[in-house]
């Protein structure tokens, strides 16, 4: 991935291609900088599977409120419905 794209202030930015476009710089793939550029793009790729995995904690864990505020004597109707929906759509989703 010796061809890079950079942006107006001179960091890269861009994809790497085997030819290089209009545009594109020739820099080593050993140079600080790209090693630099691909730490930040694995960095950011890490970052989005924590965010994925701590959205299911949080859906999982709305789930588990919701749950039990209604095993209690006085959840609101509103919920009690919604959490019916949700049990509803669930066995529908299994029986698919």
């Amino acid at each position: 991935m010796p061809y890079v794209d950079r942006d107006s202030s001179g960091s890269i930015i861009g994809s790497f291609a085997i030819q290089q476009r209009d545009g594109q710089e020739f820099v080593p793939d050993s140079s600080d900088e790209v090693l630099e550029h691909k730490l930040d793009i694995d960095i950011r790729m890490e970052n989005a599977k924590i965010r994925e995995c701590l959205q299911k904690i949080d859906i999982n864990s709305i789930r588990a409120i919701r749950e039990y505020i209604i095993s209690k004597g006085d959840a609101p109707q509103s919920l009690i419905d919604k959490e019916a929906l949700a049990v509803a759509k669930r066995l529908k989703l299994v029986a698919l």
